[in-house]
């Protein structure tokens, strides 16, 4: 008798695994997700008024989900790389 393949193969299994957990890590890892954790949770986010320039800045160039902030950030890149 020749021999039986298995119904799950372990190699296919941790490939796909961890394509799909290295983006979801690494958006973790960047914060991406903390709105959506605030959501879920129920929390609510307090946000203060912006103190100084170094603070508007700092909004800017990091991961957000304002409209606004968006905007800006394209803006920037485009006259950046015209």
């Amino acid at each position: 008798m020749g021999r039986v393949a298995p119904i799950l193969d372990g190699q296919p299994i941790v490939l796909v695994s961890l394509l799909v957990a290295a983006p979801l890590g690494f958006l973790a890892g960047i914060g991406t997700f903390d709105y959506w954790v605030y959501y879920a949770s129920g929390a609510r986010r307090v946000r203060g008024p912006l103190e100084s320039w170094g603070a508007l800045l700092a909004r800017l160039l990091r991961v957000n989900t304002d409209h606004k902030v968006i905007g800006v950030q394209y803006l920037v890149t485009t006259v950046i790389f015209s």
